[in-house]
C-alpha cells in the first residue's frame, strides 16, 4: 500500500510526515495525478491542533501567484487575500499570536514597498504578495522566505544577463514561492 516515514522534527512539536502512495498506471485517478505517480504529500500537525488547512490555504496561493506571474505578469488581488485568509486562520483557529503576524506585514511588506520605490524593478503585486505572505506564516519565516526567495532570484537573472548580455527583467513571485515553501 505505501509506506511513510517521519522526516524530522522541529521546534515545538511539529511533525513531518510523508505519505506514499503509489498509483498502478491503469488505476482510475491516474491521469489526473499527473507526473506525480507515487503522489507523496505532507501531513502536519501542531500540538493539539492540525494545522493542514492554513498551510494548504498557503501553499495553493503562492502556488497561485507564481503561475500567474509567470504567464500574466500580474499577480490576482485574490490571492493575496488567501493569504491573508490564512495569516487571519492561523490565529483564531489555532490560537497563534498575533503580534509576528501583524508585524510582519508591516515590516516586510514596508520594506518591500520602499525597495520597490527606491530601486524600481518590483512590481506592486510582488510588494502585495511579500506583505500577505509575512502575514500568514509571521515576520521571522517570511524574512527567510523572502531572503531566500531574492536570492535565488538575484542569481537567476544574474546567470541571464551573463549568457544573455543585455538587462533582462524577470518574474519575482516564483522565486517568492519557492522561498515560501523551504520555510
Amino acid at each position: 500500500r505505501g509506506g511513510g516515514g517521519t522526516t524530522g522534527q522541529s521546534r515545538g512539536r511539529v511533525a513531518l510526515r510523508w505519505v506514499i502512495r503509489p498509483v498502478e498506471p491503469g488505476h482510475r485517478g491516474a491521469h489526473q495525478q499527473g507526473m506525480a505517480g507515487a503522489a507523496a504529500y505532507p501531513v502536519f500537525k501542531k500540538a493539539d491542533s492540525v494545522m493542514t488547512p492554513a498551510i494548504v490555504l498557503t501553499a495553493y496561493a503562492l502556488a497561485h501567484a507564481a503561475i500567474a506571474d509567470i504567464r500574466t505578469k500580474k499577480i490576482p488581488d485574490v490571492i493575496h487575500i488567501i493569504l491573508l485568509l490564512s495569516g487571519c486562520m492561523s490565529i483564531f483557529a489555532y490560537g497563534s499570536r498575533p503580534l509576528p503576524h501583524v508585524l510582519g506585514l508591516l515590516l516586510v511588506g514596508g520594506t518591500m514597498l520602499l525597495i520597490g520605490i527606491i530601486l524600481g524593478g518590483m512590481g506592486g503585486g510582488d510588494i502585495k504578495l511579500g506583505g500577505s505572505l509575512a502575514f500568514a506564516i509571521g515576520f521571522i519565516p517570511a524574512s527567510v522566505a523572502l531572503l531566500i526567495g531574492l536570492f535565488l532570484a538575484s542569481a537567476v537573472l544574474l546567470a541571464k544577463e551573463r549568457i544573455q548580455k543585455k538587462k533582462e527583467k524577470i518574474v519575482l513571485a516564483p522565486f517568492i514561492a519557492v522561498g515560501g515553501w523551504t520555510v
